[in-house]
């Protein structure tokens, strides 16, 4: 399984080392309007990741590496694990890469504002990316990287749509009394209780996506 993950990074390596000199300039950018805050940060890390992830399926499938990879004496369950498992890997490289520069770009006098990732933030990036591939998973493994390409503008576009789209349910007064108990209810919590139920609940859905996964994948054909 590891090699299938090394695999999967030796197809990257040119988008690792370019991804991790252009986010340079977004992070530049943000800063000099005064965006870079939590939320930028957790935007440009789901970006590398993101990119480097479907850089990875879009690879596989132009080299046509699964059909090599299935002929190999191989569980299918193993190649869906090792292709979380380097979703995962990626998630780590952009968080590191973010954090770097920042720190990196204050150490030559940049004032970057934000120059490290806390806990929220690590959090925040981590449960995003999590529900981006329990979502996108199950349905590549199942249709392949081609099918499955209408899912990621749904999903990228998705990701800008939503904030607008909270805004405008938060103003409906039934939903109001709703998030008013619910914010009630969190703030009975601290801040450890609160982050554990978040990390366990989106555990449990890529628990029941990578189990989707498998059963899909065992039963496609190639």
């Amino acid at each position: 399984m590891l090699n299938l993950v090394l695999k999967d990074i030796l197809l990257q390596k040119k988008s690792l080392m370019l991804m991790g000199i252009f986010c340079i300039i977004p992070i530049i950018i943000f800063n000099y309007f005064g965006t870079l805050d939590t939320g930028s940060q957790i935007l440009l890390a789901m970006v590398i990741s993101y990119t480097l992830i479907m850089g990875t399926c879009a690879q596989e499938f132009k080299n046509t590496s699964d059909i090599f990879i299935n002929s190999l004496p191989l569980k299918r369950s193993t190649i869906v694990k090792a292709r979380y498992l380097t979703a995962f890997v990626f998630m780590f490289y952009a968080l590191v890469v973010v954090a770097i520069i920042g720190v990196i770009l204050n150490s030559i006098g940049f004032s970057i504002s934000a120059n490290y990732l806390g806990t929220y933030e690590i959090v925040g990036i981590v449960t995003s990316l999590i529900l981006f591939i329990s979502i996108y998973f199950p349905v590549y493994f199942k249709y392949g990287y081609l099918k499955s390409k209408l899912l990621n503008f749904i999903l990228l576009f998705g990701t800008l749509l939503i904030p607008n789209l909270v805004v405008s349910l938060a103003s409906d007064t039934e939903l109001q009394e709703i998030l008013s108990q619910i914010c009630s209810f969190l703030f009975k919590l601290s801040s450890w209780e609160i982050i554990s139920m978040l990390m366990g609940s989106v555990f449990i859905i890529m628990l029941i996506s990578y189990f989707l996964s498998v059963r899909f994948y065992n039963k496609r054909e190639f």
